[in-house]
């Protein structure tokens, strides 16, 4: 697979999916090198795995699986996709924090008369 900073190594890339109703996991290794492609895949097996049967009612993915041809795919299957569209930063600045934020203060012990 290709690796940031350029050229190859071997690598996989692992999925997990939980079926919330029995429980029953799914896993599949691949050499894809981002999720989006492997939500397709992943749905073959919970249709296979379901024996032949509608699989999952409702598909709850991050950003990584998001693209327009995985909704329509989703779609297409007639499970109902919920994937994120967009992703929220991990520290947003001071700037965009909430004024009623809760301030901490530090409390030192009190010296000895």
């Amino acid at each position: 697979m290709p690796v940031a900073g350029g050229g190859f190594e071997q690598c996989y890339n692992a999925q997990a999916a939980v079926a919330a109703d029995s429980l029953l996991v799914i896993a599949d290794v691949g050499q894809a090198p981002n999720d989006k492609q492997q939500l397709a895949p992943m749905g073959e097996q919970d249709r296979r795995l379901a024996g032949g049967a509608r699989g999952a009612g409702t598909l709850l993915a991050d950003n990584g699986y998001f693209s327009a041809a995985n909704v329509a795919a989703c779609a297409a299957a007639g499970i109902e996709p919920l994937i994120a569209a967009g992703r929220q930063p991990h520290h947003p600045s001071s700037a965009n924090a909430s004024p009623r934020r809760r301030r901490w203060r530090t409390i030192r012990p009190r010296s000895k008369p």
